[in-house]
């Protein structure tokens, strides 16, 4: 079992426990964890094999003198972690001639390459987006999951290196090397899958208006039906779908709406210049919207809101697609819903909703540049 820290243990610390069981039994005496705070630590010693500590993250590296660190704080503050803790403690080791540790970020920014320009020559980074939803029930998600990883061109990975990495992600789903540029690109997408939550809320909020029941696992199995029934759509169906719980009048908006969404994604991902082939990243959007639109057929609406709230943070891509939601396609998705009941609608809603989702993916792309410096 190689050594361990995690510096931040928020979702995605918590998350990431059946990656670290991937390297072996997990121990007290090889995995450590720092918080920023002692909230809830004595329920995480409780709950995890880990030694958590809060506060110092400094002592928490000498304490665990670790082969892989985890990065996983609020992205914010990963600069200033790595300017002021790591690159001292990365500098006693290598003055000592000890190998370095290997860093796991997980973070839409900054990019691997970061970590090498301010930890000198020799640091190996990867940058992970990784599959946030592993199992809904004892249903196991993976068949659908992509893990996105970023790697430092200018870094030199061992086999054994690379490896470990893989084998740590593996319970999530497929592993896909990326470019950092092609990661934000493809992680736009997934942001705009996610949307299904709120336009899904939408409807059945207005249904229930208008005095019609419409639960959201009719709504989310209405969904993947429609993109099942798109020739392209060659995904991995984990479980049967259909659109005959639907009221009839939403059965035929639902299929349009859903092949209007994902015509916006196709059209963005069209617009947008990748390094890998357009089979790719074809592949990977389709993996992207059934992993996000799948939870919407099996979850509760709290449980639905929850994952928002652990997926996103404050001020990054997720809460920007959200925002563009509340603020451009609510409304007009639950009134153009209430005329649907009534027994009318518009061709032109559809492509206004096209264009919605082409604009919300490229919204969250340009907040992943923005908190990435501006690159």
């Amino acid at each position: 079992m190689k050594r361990v820290l995690f510096i931040g243990f928020g979702f995605i610390g918590r998350y990431l426990e059946p990656c670290v069981r991937a390297l072996g039994e997990p121990a007290p005496e090889t995995v450590y964890a720092v918080k920023a705070s002692g909230r809830g630590l004595e329920e995480l010693r409780e709950r995890f094999p880990y030694t958590f500590s809060y506060g110092d993250n400094a002592a928490a590296l000498e304490a665990a003198d670790p082969d892989i660190v985890i990065l996983c704080p609020p992205p914010e503050t990963v600069p200033a972690i790595t300017e002021e803790v790591l690159r001292p403690y990365f500098a006693r080791r290598r003055a000592a001639g000890r190998a370095l540790p290997v860093i796991y970020t997980f973070a839409p920014t900054p990019p691997a390459s970061y970590f090498r320009e301010v930890l000198g020559d020799g640091v190996l980074a990867a940058k992970i987006l990784p599959n946030v939803v592993d199992r809904i029930g004892k249903l196991d998600m993976a068949p659908i999951g992509t893990n996105f990883i970023s790697l430092d061109p200018a870094a030199v990975w061992p086999e054994a290196e690379r490896e470990t990495l893989c084998r740590f992600l593996a319970p999530f789903g497929e592993n896909i090397f990326l470019t950092d540029d092609d990661s934000l690109r493809l992680l736009a997408v997934k942001i705009t899958a996610h949307i299904f939550y709120e336009i899904s809320f939408s409807i059945a909020d207005a249904a229930e208006r208008c005095g019609v029941s419409v639960t959201l696992a009719q709504l989310g199995s209405a969904v993947r039906a429609a993109r099942f029934a798109m020739p392209d759509c060659r995904v991995p169906m984990l479980c049967p779908c259909g659109d005959e719980g639907l009221p009839e009048a939403l059965r035929e908006f639902v299929r349009r709406l859903t092949r209007a969404w994902y015509g916006g994604i196709e059209a963005y991902a069209a617009a947008t210049d990748y390094t890998i082939p357009r089979e790719t990243v074809r592949h990977i959007n389709a993996l992207s919207f059934e992993l996000n639109v799948l939870p919407v057929q099996l979850e509760t609406r709290e449980k639905l809101r929850e994952n928002t709230r652990d997926h996103g943070t404050k001020g990054g891509v997720l809460e920007k697609g959200c925002i563009f939601f509340e603020r451009y396609l609510r409304q007009p998705l639950e009134e153009e819903t209430r005329r649907v009941l009534a027994g009318g609608g518009s061709d032109d809603f559809f492509d206004f909703a096209e264009g919605m989702s082409f604009t919300i993916s490229l919204a969250a792309l340009r907040q992943s540049y923005r908190l990435a410096g501006g690159r």
